[in-house]
């Protein structure tokens, strides 16, 4: 018994040699409860009970993960976030699980490298020359939609959590943006192309918040407006980048976008789409996770028929920007080595 794991110990108590009955309840979530009640006490219930024997380890697994989930209650993890751990614990198959909890690692770090490098780009930008101010608006208020939707809808912490930190990011963003001013000519082009996205969306959104009012079922007018206008962030999110898809279009120049905020962005949005298959989460955002992937497509499309031209002055000036910040980097980093 001494050598017993202490996860498993707990179960050996009072006679060490007697068989230990062990009750796995993992995968026991909330979906598969069936509540008794006066109009069902009476009929035959659908009820299994399986007896064999389990090896240590998976005994051991076992006992972790539920010891490990009574601390994640203890600190504040809801009812909901347990139920879509045991789901994907016991759901999944075991090869992909283990892909599963290493890509989430390498999602974690690409989601800390890109809001790393979105607030660099956006602390060190000097001008607003070929980047569309009123996208970052309308990506605003489209995340904070998403945001309360996927909090109405009792999705898991691991989606909410990155969504809320790229709220608070992108409300910087946009203050920073207007506090440098916007670019005459770009716009002109910005107005241009927001204008004719919103004469496209305005009916499309009314008209679908009409046809969801009359013919889908919402618990209150709340859930109603936010579903409805979650709905149209997810499938028209492709035609809110219409300005900037334009404004390159014009400039013929992608050279002002910060590209290594997109490369971390692309990657995560890869990862997502197998998160798509794993993690339960409304069916509007796991459809969004492939629309990105266009998206980012299309601007490596751009990337490649408009490659950097060093001869005009606002990609000149965005080349030095960039190794001006490098070169900062650097120096800090010779200098902190230098005062050790």
């Amino acid at each position: 018994v001494a050598s017993t794991p202490h996860t498993v110990r707990y179960y050996l108590r009072g006679n060490p040699y007697a068989p230990v009955v062990y009750t796995d309840q993992l995968g026991l979530t909330k979906e598969k409860l069936i509540q008794i009640n006066s109009t069902n006490h009476n009929q035959p219930l659908p009820l299994q009970i399986q007896v064999g024997p389990m090896s240590l380890a998976r005994w051991q697994f076992n006992a972790h993960m539920e010891e490990s989930m009574r601390l994640q209650k203890q600190f504040g993890a809801s009812e909901k976030d347990i139920d879509d751990l045991r789901h994907m614990l016991t759901e999944t198959e075991p090869v992909l699980l283990i892909v599963t909890m290493l890509v989430s690692l390498v999602h974690i770090l690409l989601d800390v490298l890109a809001f790393k490098s979105d607030v660099s780009f956006w602390n060190n930008a000097k001008t607003t020359q070929g980047l569309s101010i009123k996208t970052l608006s309308t990506d605003l208020f489209s995340q904070i939609i998403v945001t309360a939707y996927l909090y109405e809808q009792n999705a898991s912490l691991l989606i909410l959590a990155p969504s809320l930190i790229g709220v608070v990011i992108q409300v910087w963003k946009v203050q920073r943006a207007y506090k440098i001013g916007g670019s005459e000519g770009t716009d002109e082009l910005d107005s241009t192309a927001t204008r004719a996205m919103y004469l496209v969306l305005a009916p499309l959104v009314l008209g679908y918040a009409f046809y969801s009012l009359v013919y889908e079922k919402h618990t209150g007018f709340y859930g109603w407006g936010i579903g409805s206008l979650a709905s149209c962030v997810y499938a028209l999110g492709f035609i809110m980048m219409t300005p900037q898809i334009f404004i390159n279009y014009k400039l013929k120049s992608v050279a002002h976008l910060p590209w290594k905020f997109f490369i971390y962005k692309a990657l995560n949005t890869f990862i997502d789409d197998l998160f798509a298959f794993i993690i339960k989460m409304p069916t509007m955002h796991r459809l969004s996770v492939f629309r990105d992937d266009i998206v980012f497509f299309i601007y490596l499309y751009q990337r490649y028929i408009y490659p950097v031209d060093y001869s005009r002055k606002h990609e000149m000036a965005d080349a030095d920007a960039e190794e001006d910040a490098d070169d900062d980097q650097a120096s800090s980093s010779a200098e902190s080595k230098k005062t050790r």
